[in-house]
């Protein structure tokens, strides 16, 4: 194990858009966990993604003790969040866990859709 591993724990899966586009419409779809402010979801965000902003994560990981056997897919602006978010999973016993290539930012480049709240 290198010293980044022991630092920050096991290097997560990633997905990329285009599969994580596919898998969305799959029997089993994954659990998608944007762990942006409220203000950025609203701005835009993957069609039935939760929010949970990462600092609040810790204290409301509980809400996605439903989905312990669902592969989850976490995603923020660029990255730095969603590491965050994943080793508080990590820590909370969660273990389907990925992130997603690129995050919201390449989900948006790609062309895929997002949906908007006022």
């Amino acid at each position: 194990m290198g010293l980044l591993e022991m630092l920050l724990g096991p290097r997560l899966p990633q997905i990329t858009a285009d599969d994580l586009l596919g898998r969305l419409s799959s029997a089993q779809p994954p659990v998608l966990l944007d762990v942006r402010t409220s203000v950025e979801y609203a701005s835009g965000h993957i069609s039935g993604a939760i929010n949970i902003p990462h600092e609040q994560l810790p204290a409301r990981a509980a809400e996605l003790d439903a989905h312990r056997e669902r592969d989850i897919i976490i995603y923020c602006r660029s990255g730095v969040r969603a590491g965050h978010a994943a080793r508080a999973l990590q820590k909370s016993g969660f273990v389907r866990l990925a992130l997603l290539s690129g995050h919201i930012q390449s989900w948006q480049t790609t062309g895929h859709p997002v949906a908007r709240h006022h």
